[in-house]
C-alpha cells in the first residue's frame, strides 16, 4: 500500500527522484546534489539545500518509494 505524504514546499519531484536513487543504490547519498544538479538543472547551492531538506524528512518518507504526494 503506497504512503500518503503531506509536502507543502512544491519539492516532491526531487524528493521522490532522490528516493529512487537510494534504492538503486548505485549513489553515496552525501554526494546525490550532484545528482540533482545533471537530472533538473539546478544550481549547486539549491540542490545541496534540497538534499538537506531530503534528508531531514521523516524516516518513514525514506522507506517508501511508492509514496503518493499530496
Amino acid at each position: 500500500m503506497a504512503q500518503h505524504i503531506d509536502i507543502n514546499n512544491n519539492h516532491e519531484i526531487y524528493y521522490l527522484y532522490l528516493n529512487e536513487l537510494r534504492e538503486f543504490g548505485g549513489t553515496n547519498m552525501c554526494r546525490a546534489n550532484k545528482n540533482l544538479q545533471a537530472e533538473f538543472g539546478l544550481e549547486s547551492d539549491r540542490a545541496k539545500l534540497l538534499l538537506a531538506e531530503w534528508i531531514a524528512l521523516p524516516m518513514s518518507y525514506h522507506n517508501s518509494t511508492k509514496a503518493v504526494v499530496t
